[in-house]
């Protein structure tokens, strides 16, 4: 798979779930001990960053923004869960979160993973 067609799903999920941040940001902001507006806004960003890595998947850059936008927000929910009061459910949404995001850094990172201008 191109780092092209895994930016594009990827941003395609950070829309999805900046959307769900949005909806569900009265529970989500319960669950990890966070303001229902940091949720909202997290979420709305997200959603913003999802359709930018859609829409820019193709440019070169985009491989390591991804990168770092992934091990950033694997950072922050790793954070949350040490500095935080966040419930069980919490931390296992944040948890889960860091694991997804250091799982996608990696498979952008691996040597397989071709930039559209090398494939």
């Amino acid at each position: 798979m191109t780092s092209t067609k895994l930016i594009r799903g990827l941003g395609a999920a950070d829309v999805v779930t900046g959307l769900v941040l949005v909806v569900a940001a009265g529970w989500l902001g319960q669950q990890v001990d966070v303001s229902t507006g940091v949720v909202r806004l997290t979420g709305a960003a997200l959603a913003l960053y999802g359709a930018d890595a859609v829409l820019l998947a193709a440019r070169p850059f985009m491989r390591p923004v991804a990168v770092g936008a992934e091990l950033v927000s694997a950072l922050i929910a790793v954070d949350l869960v040490v500095l935080g009061d966040p419930t069980a459910a919490g931390t296992a949404i944040l948890l889960a979160a860091a694991a997804l995001c250091v799982a996608a850094a990696a498979v952008l990172l691996r040597p397989g993973a071709r930039t559209l201008v090398a494939a």
